[in-house]
């Protein structure tokens, strides 16, 4: 599935809660950090990447050099990172890819065998996501997640009432229709569908975090 999968990658966010601007400007290795993740998508067999930018776009259009990258602007990118995901995940659709892989550019550790990992776990008509071991030796799902073109459209489809809630995160699939230009982005879908996600470790390759305080900084060292 790798020549035919489009990547996704999520940069829209203001980072208000870190309070240095948009995290696509972090500087990690002497560039802005949106310029390590799709360099690390590309190598790690994605086809196409597609950058959502919305707070800031013009100063990280100025400042990061995103080569062949679809580049698009979330004029809605207030409303939370699943406006951000519907507007990139439309975007690659029109790529007409077998498959589209979503990430996070506040995720540093990303690395090309990660990419390629969960882009050889890809199978017809499933999901397959990251997994990264906590300190108590369970396996959660993170970043990247890759769709089976034949699903994700779905996910930015309402979803019914009554979706079955999981351990992690699962307050986001809430109660009635949930779609995916909330702040949620697909996790209502994942917690709805979780016989469809195949979760694979990742954990000798990278430990799945991303930067949300000043403490997570040290993710950029």
């Amino acid at each position: 599935m790798r020549a035919t999968t489009t990547a996704v990658l999520l940069a829209g966010g203001a980072g208000v809660r870190l309070g240095r601007g948009p995290k696509a400007l972090l500087p990690f290795r002497g560039r802005p950090l949106i310029e390590h993740q799709v360099r690390v998508l590309l190598a790690g067999g994605c086809g196409v990447v597609v950058v959502v930018l919305g707070a800031g776009s013009a100063e990280v259009r100025t400042a990061a050099r995103l080569g062949n990258a679809d580049v698009v602007v979330n004029p809605r990118w207030e409303l939370g990172m699943g406006s951000s995901y519907r507007c990139g995940v439309e975007a690659a659709l029109g790529h007409d890819p077998g498959a589209v892989l979503v990430a996070l550019v506040d995720q540093p550790g990303l690395n090309p065998a990660v990419v390629a990992r969960v882009l050889a776990a890809g199978r017809p008509g499933r999901i397959a996501a990251a997994g990264y071991r906590r300190a108590d030796g369970r396996l959660e799902r993170g970043h990247p997640v890759w769709f089976d073109a034949s699903l994700i459209s779905e996910t930015l489809a309402p979803q019914a009432p009554g979706t079955r809630r999981e351990a992690a995160g699962a307050s986001a699939a809430g109660a009635g229709r949930k779609q995916a230009d909330s702040d949620s982005g697909a996790r209502a879908f994942l917690a709805a569908h979780p016989h469809l996600v195949d979760v694979v470790d990742c954990s000798d390759l990278t430990d799945g975090r991303d930067i949300d305080t000043e403490a997570d900084l040290i993710l950029l060292d």
